[in-house]
């Protein structure tokens, strides 16, 4: 098994507007990543304000908990491969949605024989763009900083929500 010094690491920025749900994600992805995590309510903001107020990192070590998804009457697991023959969107909805309230998702006991998949992820949360608080400048300035202070990204997510989209056209 490796140490912990030998685990892959990945750095994420998270960027969008205010309230977008950038760190409505990251809490998601915590939860996900160790479902024993209760989602913290108090980090989440409401309205036209960005509750982030500065660039926060956050770490998360897991070794990704494998899910699967089983119909409920019977406990009989169910083959997501089905959903790379669908035809199109509306067979990937119909397959979907149809079964919501039939099926669950539960943790794939990890097998101790096979080799740890821990890993490290370090999420950059940033101020929301667009907010009330006319602080657009100093948090742009701050996210650019920060982004050349870390060199690199594994993966940048720019946060989109219908409620509040990139454009106001």
């Amino acid at each position: 098994m490796s140490s912990l010094q030998d685990m892959p690491k990945y750095s994420v920025l998270v960027i969008g507007k205010a309230q977008a749900g950038k760190t409505t994600l990251i809490e998601h992805i915590k939860n996900y990543a160790n479902p024993g995590y209760s989602i913290d309510r108090s980090l989440l903001g409401h309205g036209d304000l960005s509750k982030t107020e500065s660039i926060r990192t956050i770490s998360i070590e897991s070794n990704l908990p494998i899910y699967e998804v089983y119909r409920k009457d019977t406990g009989e697991v169910i083959d997501i491969n089905l959903l790379n023959k669908c035809e199109d969107e509306e067979d990937f909805r119909d397959l979907l949605l149809s079964r919501e309230k039939d099926v669950g998702l539960r943790t794939v006991q990890h097998d101790p024989s096979s080799p740890s998949r821990m890993m490290e992820f370090g999420f950059l949360d940033t101020p929301g763009l667009a907010s009330t608080d006319n602080e657009d400048t100093r948090h742009a300035a701050n996210i650019i900083r920060e982004m050349i202070s870390t060199r690199s990204f594994n993966l940048i997510v720019i946060i989109a929500s219908y409620k509040n989209p990139l454009t106001h056209e």
